[in-house]
């Protein structure tokens, strides 16, 4: 369900390497997101298509996702304030988001005062989105950027933002690692809420994974993004099917068992999974047979999601 990176994401996360200091590699990153908001957010506001809603989020999580990886570099009031503005965008083109998944869901059975609806929110979100001036946001923020005023300029804050970007980006992915591990292993004993948070603290691991995964070239990324993904996008099946079911009260049964099933399947497979950027936890004899217990998962996963 969610976008793989892009040829610029390839090239710019290149240019992440080991020894780069963390205030460095977060100017490479904001400007890389705030890039992807602007393009997206334009999209929206000037085409139909569900492309621009879904993407725009996207780039907007992953900004936020950078912002809060980084806070320790960053001035604490304006971090709260160019977040809360990031969210503020997100939680209104989500609404237009939710309208178009159910549509999509719904397909032919969707009825025609619904699509009408669609329309008729995303024409007043993209009345809202151009009083609020969103199209300004993240101009301004990378203008902060240029200037240096999102920094702090203490001594800590100057330190850290000193700091080589390895240390940094290995408490960030501990954090985000940890954040997820929290969650049991068994999905079905969690409430529909849970599982939702949890796919949000998946995605937070998955981008701060993306953002530094050329600090530590390991094979186990790319498989370990596959379960990630899978994860993802069997929890956010799951989800949009419950939140269908809730609007018009239909039910179905085996699509919501076979997207927790699809979940479940990935979510084993990374617990298991040793930490990439944890030089003392990966073992090199057992790479080849996690693999591949990973690589079927998400294989799973993949098909459940295209077959929903």
């Amino acid at each position: 369900m969610d976008d793989a990176p892009t040829p610029r994401d390839l090239v710019l996360s290149d240019a992440l390497a080991p020894d780069i200091d963390t205030e460095s590699a977060f100017r490479i990153l904001i400007e890389r997101c705030c890039i992807d908001v602007d393009v997206w957010i334009a999209r929206f506001l000037e085409r139909d298509d569900p492309q621009g809603a879904k993407k725009a989020r996207v780039a907007i999580r992953r900004l936020t996702t950078t912002l809060d990886a980084f806070r320790h570099i960053l001035k604490r009031k304006s971090l709260a304030t160019d977040r809360s503005k990031a969210k503020a965008i997100f939680r209104i083109i989500g609404e237009v988001r939710d309208a178009d998944v159910y549509l999509d869901l719904r397909g032919e059975v969707a009825k025609t005062k619904d699509r009408k609806k669609a329309q008729r929110l995303r024409d007043q979100t993209r009345g809202k989105l151009r009083k609020e001036r969103a199209v300004g946001f993240a101009p301004a923020l990378m203008a902060k950027v240029s200037d240096g005023s999102l920094f702090r300029d203490k001594v800590r804050g100057t330190v850290a933002r000193k700091r080589p970007l390895r240390e940094t980006a290995a408490e960030v992915l501990q954090e985000c690692w940890d954040g997820c591990m929290s969650y049991p292993a068994d999905l079905a004993t969690l409430s529909d809420r849970r599982r939702h948070d949890l796919r949000k603290a998946l995605k937070s691991l998955r981008y701060a994974g993306e953002f530094f995964s050329p600090v530590w070239p390991s094979p186990l990324w790319p498989v370990l993004r596959g379960n990630l993904r899978g994860a993802q996008d069997g929890l956010g099946q799951l989800n949009d099917l419950v939140v269908a079911r809730h609007k018009d009260g239909r039910v179905d049964k085996d699509a919501e068992a076979a997207a927790l099933a699809c979940a479940s399947d990935a979510w084993l497979a990374l617990r298991a999974a040793p930490r990439w950027w944890d030089e003392a936890a990966v073992q090199p004899h057992g790479i080849g047979a996690s693999a591949t217990v990973m690589e079927t998962s998400s294989n799973l996963c993949a098909t459940v999601t295209e077959q929903g």
